[in-house]
């Protein structure tokens, strides 16, 4: 509930820079205002919710969040992107 309001308190901000944000978000899909302003998000740590999100301008820098892994367990595959170029 809160990370929509600290977002949206922050937009102006975040539309002006458009920063690399980490937050936690216990859903399982990315946070939705996050994909609404362009930005690609990859769950780096699932013991602690945390998502990391990326301009999609900048992603081509930070492709390699998307097989980040916590070293828990079997390392997840890829996300991926309906977008995204191969």
């Amino acid at each position: 509930g809160a990370l929509s309001k600290v977002l949206r308190g922050g937009q102006q901000t975040i539309d002006r820079f458009r920063p690399i944000i980490a937050c936690e978000h216990e859903q399982d899909d990315a946070p939705a205002l996050m994909e609404e302003w362009d930005y690609r998000c990859v769950l780096v740590l699932p013991v602690h919710n945390l998502w990391i999100c990326v301009p999609k301008e900048k992603w081509w820098r930070y492709k390699w969040l998307a097989t980040a892994h916590d070293g828990r367990g079997p390392p997840r595959p890829p996300a991926s992107f309906p977008d995204e170029e191969p």
